[in-house]
């Protein structure tokens, strides 16, 4: 017979390697006058935030574990090495991250869009 495997229900209609494909900008952000980044504008989200929308903790640039990924363009992003949440694409719905959950890849991260 015919078997079907329905993988679990993705929060977006990005595919699981989308950074592999894209390159994170430096582009606009909203600072506040306390130095943080409390919404994003275009692209070029660059604030702290390193949780996702679930809670989840966002990966390191940099790693490889428990995401395995090529998105390590240290030309394009000078803090590999951090964790924050990072808008790469005009058409991202809010900055993601690769996340530390082995069952979960990426996920969206709770930034709002600045007005």
């Amino acid at each position: 017979g015919l078997a079907v495997s329905l993988a679990p229900e993705k929060t977006s209609n990005l595919p699981d390697d989308i950074a592999d494909i894209l390159a994170l900008g430096e582009g606009e952000a909203c600072i506040n006058p306390d130095g943080q980044c409390s919404c994003y504008s275009g692209f070029g989200y660059v604030g702290s935030v390193n949780v996702t929308a679930s809670g989840y903790t966002c990966q390191s640039w940099d790693a490889q574990e428990p995401q395995e990924h090529t998105y390590i363009r240290g030309d394009r992003f000078s803090t590999l090495s951090e964790n924050f949440c990072r808008s790469t694409d005009p058409g991202d719905a809010s900055p993601w991250c690769y996340t530390t959950d082995p069952e979960n890849r990426w996920e969206y991260c709770n930034v709002p869009q600045c007005e």
